[in-house]
């Protein structure tokens, strides 16, 4: 099972779409599951569970996307085929528009603290297997699903392509083409309309106890379904095989001006995602540090999912890059330590947050450290860092909640700053 790309139909829009080969997170790896290797909390209590791993989601499908799945013949799908079909035959929570997530689920989910560490919230189409658990509609997940990767090879740069411009994308296009299903199908108008409220409702304030025992209401299933009433796994298979038969173009036509919209801003992040160049100005950015046994430090940046193990000297190198150019920092650095950062690092940190892009250069005085050598920092002979000194840790660090910044505190204050007897601050 491929974990760097797209659902084959999603894998076709994109390409055609940015004019480019699909990127690949080849750091993010499902089995054995690369969350597993090493996670676990600070105090040793919290653990993601291994019968979940990060499939503690119940995805809404949209009609088409379940009609593909009905209509897949492969024998590795078949389990969450049978799910599926039971799903759609028990008359619970399936419209014309979409197979959706039961309330009761929701609920939990929305106030569950963790992800993947309960078995209750475990996604109902994962198949268990001897290789250690898989997706069981992997060719034919929702947007949620198809751009969710634990670790991103580019870091930050990848979280903003996948999350921040390709989901409001492919969601914007599955919303439109479920519709667009709805008006092929000639669903009759009384139907339509209930399908349109149910679709938009949220959270009941009280559950029907056909809600909370998860049973149909034949009543309510009527009303939505009409005349397909007893053909709805038809419906849905008609449904898929009138959006696999559209070419991507026709995709985005449907999709209208919104889907035109997010589609301009994925073609940004795509650019973003394929450039290395190098701002002229950067700063240290917000992470946490914490101590390794070999004499690197765990950060977490962007991303609790995503820890990266550097030497030590570098974050105390960081302050060079505080009111000076990239290069006049990489110039300061060497004449004052020794040490040569290969400019592939400093993409490196760039990537995961660890240094950002200064949109004020000039803030801070431009002599910082010019006095001597880092007393930190011993060098006796030019010492050359190279990007490969950045490493990405197995596991994770639990996404609780950022400490508010306290100056008592010196194990938050990752970012090194300047002794303010030598800082000025610049006129606007």
């Amino acid at each position: 099972m491929s974990n760097t790309t797209l659902p084959s139909i999603q894998a076709q829009w994109v390409r055609e779409f940015l004019g480019g080969p699909i990127p690949s997170e080849s750091e993010t790896v499902c089995q054995p599951c690369v969350l597993l290797s090493a996670a676990h909390g600070r105090d040793g209590t919290w653990n993601i569970h291994p019968r979940t791993k990060c499939c503690s989601y119940h995805p809404d499908l949209f009609n088409f996307q379940v009609g593909n799945v009905l209509n897949e013949t492969e024998r590795g799908m078949a389990q969450a085929r049978a799910v599926m079909e039971e799903r759609v035959n028990a008359l619970f929570m399936a419209t014309p528009l979409l197979l959706k997530k039961p309330p009761v689920y929701r609920l939990l989910y929305d106030r569950a603290t963790y992800m993947g560490c309960s078995l209750r919230l475990c996604c109902p189409y994962y198949v268990e297997d001897s290789a250690g658990g898989r997706c069981g509609i992997w060719d034919h997940r929702n947007a949620t699903c198809a751009t969710w990767f634990c670790k991103h090879t580019r870091g930050q740069v990848g979280f903003t392509f996948w999350r921040e411009a390709m989901e409001p994308l492919l969601k914007s296009l599955e919303r439109a083409l479920a519709f667009w299903c709805l008006t092929q199908l000639r669903l009759p108008e009384e139907n339509l309309k209930r399908t349109m409220e149910a679709a938009d409702c949220g959270i009941p304030a009280k559950f029907a106890s056909s809600l909370l025992e998860e049973t149909g209401d034949p009543a309510a299933h009527f009303a939505l379904w009409g005349p397909w009433v007893g053909r709805e796994a038809e419906f849905y298979c008609e449904c898929g095989r009138r959006v696999s038969a559209l070419s991507p173009w026709d995709v985005l036509a449907i999709g209208g001006p919104e889907a035109a919209l997010y589609l301009r801003l994925a073609r940004k992040a795509y650019r973003a995602l394929c450039s290395t160049r190098l701002p002229r100005t950067v700063c240290p950015g917000r992470f946490e540090v914490h101590p390794l046994a070999d004499g690197r430090v765990q950060v977490v940046g962007y991303s609790c999912y995503d820890p990266i193990a550097v030497p030590a000297v570098i974050i105390e190198l960081l302050s060079y890059f505080e009111g000076r150019t990239v290069n006049e920092a990489l110039r300061a650095m060497r004449r004052m330590t020794g040490i040569d950062m290969e400019p592939k690092l400093i993409r490196k940190l760039l990537d995961f947050g660890i240094l950002v892009e200064a949109k004020r250069p000039g803030l801070f005085a431009r002599r910082i450290g010019t006095r001597g050598r880092n007393p930190k920092i011993a060098q006796t002979r030019r010492v050359r860092l190279k990007a490969e000194a950045l490493l990405h840790l197995p596991g994770m660090v639990p996404p609780e909640p950022r400490p508010a910044w306290n100056e008592e505190d010196q194990r938050t204050k990752a970012i090194p700053r300047a002794d303010p007897r030598r800082v000025r601050r610049c006129r606007r």
